[in-house]
């Protein structure tokens, strides 16, 4: 039964097991998905198990939060400031907005200046996001997969 658990990938153990070699060879996100592939497994009745998961999980995360910090500080260093805009704006995403820790990111992140570059495209990207929302958007994107598969869009009447 374990070789057939194993081979599905419903044991949890060895998922565990995965995250630990994924967490030494330092490929941190390899093992969050390992561990939260493991929380889907284990059944709500085995809570020992579960906290066990969720412990590994928050020390992989904290982790991952020090390791994308250090790369934002790496190429403060370099004085790539796109590069750390880049990296703050990956640890902004993992907070909820309106924290603590979420709002000194962001605080960190508004005192590094941005590339001229960086700010066209943002721009860009505004104006895009802006005049492309709600059910017109979605009217695009259902003719663009009409056209993709070869069929001309379809007009509802």
């Amino acid at each position: 039964m374990s070789l057939l658990k194993r081979l599905f990938g419903l044991d949890a153990t060895a998922s565990l097991e995965q995250a630990g070699k994924y967490a030494k060879l330092g490929k941190l996100a390899m093992a969050r998905l390992e561990l939260e592939e493991a929380l889907t497994v284990i059944p709500l009745a085995d809570q020992e198990m579960r906290q066990k998961v969720n412990v590994e999980l928050d020390r992989i995360l904290q982790l991952e939060q020090a390791d994308v910090m250090g790369k934002v500080e790496e190429a403060l260093k370099m004085g790539d400031s796109q590069k750390a805009r880049y990296f703050l704006n990956v640890a902004l995403s993992r907070h909820e907005a309106g924290s603590a820790e979420h709002q000194q990111l962001l605080e960190r992140l508004r005192t590094i200046p941005e590339s001229p570059e960086e700010a066209q495209l943002e721009d860009e990207l505004d104006s895009f996001l802006r005049a492309e929302v709600g059910v017109n958007f979605l009217d695009r994107q259902r003719k663009l997969e009409f056209w993709k598969s070869g069929f001309p869009p379809y007009k509802e009447e």
